[in-house]
């Protein structure tokens, strides 16, 4: 019966790629200007080699939405690692995540609900950062082992694209493209998503993000600096909806420009942090 439910489950969840399809967050430009920014920002006790890398990871850190569209297999299998609506979690993100600590044990609890996906964001970053910090390690024992050195970068790159994912706040919300209501149609607003990350951002570049930034910081603990995060970034759904009101995503006005470049500087503190932790606390 378990197994039943589970396939019934995923079953929805391909259909739903179809009939929903969340947008990618932040598109190329933003993602390469927010990871430039925390290449910038990098320590001097960083290894030399990844310091040295950010023509590899400034790309790899936008390659992740292009993944989704290489084939419906991976599409289906990791199109909801991007995001997670916070609305359709029956406990604060905090206890969820304590509740239930890995992607696995999440969606055995879904199964026994209406079907819906908040989505493994979350999840996602934290396994990205615990591989990161696994290679790390062994990298201090090893330094100039070329296979630990290429899994760090991609590992580092693939976490930059879903932590900067997360400072995008329509990426937490069932609101993600347009307001919706209890059956989930869009009730206005439709279109904000490409509003707000997409032609907008046209109009930032890595100098407006660097006056929001300062050097990494060891985290202390991992999990709810995250949710620190997210819950800050879903607060900001009500000012993006304000925004795109006025006119303002539209028509890029200094107003929604700095708003938004505030938002990728965020999601750029945030990836410089967990880069800097996974390395001092990689190995011990």
């Amino acid at each position: 019966m378990r197994a039943w439910c589970v396939l019934s489950r995923l079953s929805w969840a391909v259909l739903s790629i179809f009939l929903l399809g969340q947008a990618d967050a932040w598109w190329e430009r933003g993602h390469r200007i927010a990871t430039e920014a925390v290449m910038r920002m990098l320590p001097s006790d960083m290894p030399r080699f990844f310091r040295a890398s950010g023509d590899v990871l400034v790309p790899l850190s936008a390659a992740p939405d292009r993944w989704k569209k290489y084939g419906d297999v991976v599409h289906a299998g990791w199109r909801w690692d991007h995001f997670m609506d916070l609305e359709l979690l029956d406990l604060p993100l905090g206890k969820f995540l304590e509740k239930f600590p890995d992607r696995f044990s999440a969606m055995e609890h879904w199964c026994g609900g209406d079907g819906r996906i908040p989505g493994f964001l979350p999840y996602h970053i934290l396994e990205l950062y615990e591989a990161l910090k696994g290679v790390f390690g062994e990298l201090r024992e090893k330094p100039f082992d070329p296979s630990l050195q290429v899994q760090a970068l991609f590992f580092a790159g693939s976490l930059a694209h879903f932590a900067e994912d997360l400072s995008q706040p329509l990426h937490l919300t069932v609101h993600y493209d347009g307001r919706v209501d209890e059956k989930g149609d869009v009730v206005s607003n439709k279109g904000i998503h490409e509003r707000f990350e997409g032609p907008l951002v046209e109009h930032i570049d890595l100098r407006d993000v660097l006056p929001y930034m300062h050097p990494p910081e060891e985290l202390g603990d991992v999990k709810e600096a995250l949710v620190r995060a997210m819950e800050r970034s879903h607060g900001f759904v009500k000012e993006v909806y304000a925004l795109d009101n006025r006119g303002e995503l539209k028509r890029a006005t200094p107003r929604a420009v700095r708003f938004a470049a505030r938002r990728l500087a965020e999601g750029a503190q945030l990836v410089a942090n967990l880069w800097y932790t996974a390395w001092a606390r990689g190995g011990r």
